[in-house]
């Protein structure tokens, strides 16, 4: 984009940023504001409000916004899914308008009027050229779909593979797929059944990258736990660790019943599991909450995603203690009562908090 304001492109690259510009009718207006703003920073050339630029970009923004919306979002259905346990029974859902303007194209173009008048085109330049330009109108063309505390939503993709998102997660997914490649990213848990293509079909999570031509397999990413887990139902999957995290791996080859870990600590290192019990890993798709030898600050975390509480010990040791118990669509009084009899726990509940401490 630098280079093009600057006049410095090359003939395909011109073509191709002309070629975005030309996808939507309000982006050649987006590019006249950044040009004014690009102007506005050239010695020997008539300043003019700056601010006022800023004014406008933002309001073609929100008009480049809602004419991109439409009813896809790179899913030919979303199915709003509450989960059956819990008092949390919310309908999944997908970013409203004025979260979408903080989708990657509108943070790319207040990024580059901002470092066009702080800082220049260097910054910028540096920016944009890590990231190429069929890079960056992908990013552009992604919508999220989230689910919040006890919500879980079903995708069908447009080229007819289906996405089962777990509670608290979110799926980045493109408007369109690429020719070469079908890519989505991923923040939590997902069941993914992809239907086999030519084309690649990548799940980008924070750390990872797993790749297929189709089958069907779980991946594990939430932010705040320590590792990804990815578990083959069906087929073949390669799990290797994203290149902005460790650079260029060939990672490994899973096949059905087999499952693939990498440690936050170690992202360059994936640890395999054979003959693993598939169903223990992709039980929470009929509402089962499976703990085996859990310990006690890990289902914690669960318990907020699932239900929406926070958990306290009133000892550090107790955080420790390792859980061993299943539920399938019981309501949170009972999980607790449950979980602190098997432990030998008394507990204590205000309002969306519960207080674990031992019994007396």
């Amino acid at each position: 984009m630098a280079k093009y304001l600057a006049g410095e492109c090359t003939a395909e690259e011109e073509r191709e940023v002309e070629k975005w510009l030309k996808q939507e009718p309000n982006r050649d207006a987006l590019m006249g504001e950044l040009r004014q703003i690009w102007y506005a920073k050239q010695p020997n050339t008539k300043q003019h409000d700056v601010s006022s630029s800023l004014e406008r970009l933002e309001k073609r923004l929100d008009a480049d916004s809602e004419a991109s919306s439409g009813t896809g979002y790179g899913a030919k259905e979303i199915d709003r899914i509450p989960a059956a346990t819990g008092s949390a029974h919310h309908a999944a859902r997908v970013r409203s308008r004025k979260q979408q303007r903080r989708s990657a194209m509108h943070w790319i173009m207040r990024t580059a009027a901002v470092l066009l008048i702080a800082a220049g085109i260097t910054a910028l330049s540096i920016f944009l050229y890590q990231t190429s330009v069929q890079e960056t109108a992908e990013l552009m063309g992604m919508r999220e779909v989230v689910t919040g505390h006890g919500e879980r939503a079903t995708i069908v993709l447009d080229d007819g593979s289906q996405v089962r998102l777990n509670v608290g997660s979110s799926l980045m997914i493109p408007e369109t797929f690429g020719e070469n490649t079908r890519t989505v990213h991923l923040s939590g848990e997902a069941f993914f059944d992809i239907v086999p293509d030519s084309r690649s079909f990548r799940v980008h999570t924070d750390i990872a990258t797993a790749e297929v031509l189709g089958t069907r397999f779980n991946v594990y990413s939430y932010e705040e736990e320590p590792c990804i887990k990815l578990i083959v139902t069906e087929g073949s999957v390669r799990l290797l660790p994203s290149e902005e995290t460790y650079g260029r791996h060939e990672g490994v080859m899973l096949s059905s019943g087999e499952m693939g870990i990498i440690d936050r600590l170690s992202p360059g290192e994936i640890t395999m599991s054979h003959h693993v019990d598939v169903d223990r890993f992709i039980a929470w798709r009929e509402n089962k909450l499976i703990f085996e030898d859990t310990p006690l600050e890990q289902a914690a975390r669960v318990l907020n995603r699932w239900y929406g509480v926070e958990v306290y010990f009133s000892d550090p040791e107790i955080s420790g203690l390792r859980l061993s118990a299943s539920f399938r669509n019981e309501p949170l009084p009972e999980v607790i009562r449950v979980m602190a009899l098997s432990l030998n726990l008394s507990y204590e509940v205000k309002d969306r908090e519960i207080h674990f401490k031992p019994s007396e």
